[in-house]
């Protein structure tokens, strides 16, 4: 397609996808900062959700690209891994909650 070896594509792709994502990261970790939240003003915590979030991106987006083989049409596969994405992410919101909720209960 390109002319590159599949390894050097990927490779790319990869790069290519991990920095917007550190762009995105980057941002979110300066609005979580200027929110002034004093457990998340420490450099112990902005360093921790920093390395937190990059392997995350690290992560998740070799899996987006194995995904993304099960559909023929790109823009469904994107729909399918976002909601995917926020499902967990909700519900994972979600158990904190009703565990933290259940905690404070137990404790009165």
């Amino acid at each position: 397609m390109t002319g590159l070896s599949p390894w050097l594509y990927w490779l790319i792709n990869f790069i290519y996808d991990f920095f917007n994502f550190c762009l995105t990261a980057s941002l979110s970790l300066l609005i979580i900062f200027m929110i002034g939240m004093p457990i998340y003003r420490s450099s112990d915590s902005i360093v921790a959700m920093a390395i937190l979030m990059a392997v995350y991106g690290i992560s998740s987006i070799p899996v987006v690209y194995a995904i993304s083989f099960m559909f023929t049409n790109p823009s469904t596969a994107y729909i399918v891994v976002t909601l995917a994405s926020l499902t967990i992410t909700f519900l994972t919101m979600l158990t904190t909650f009703y565990l933290q909720v259940t905690r404070c209960m137990a404790t009165l």
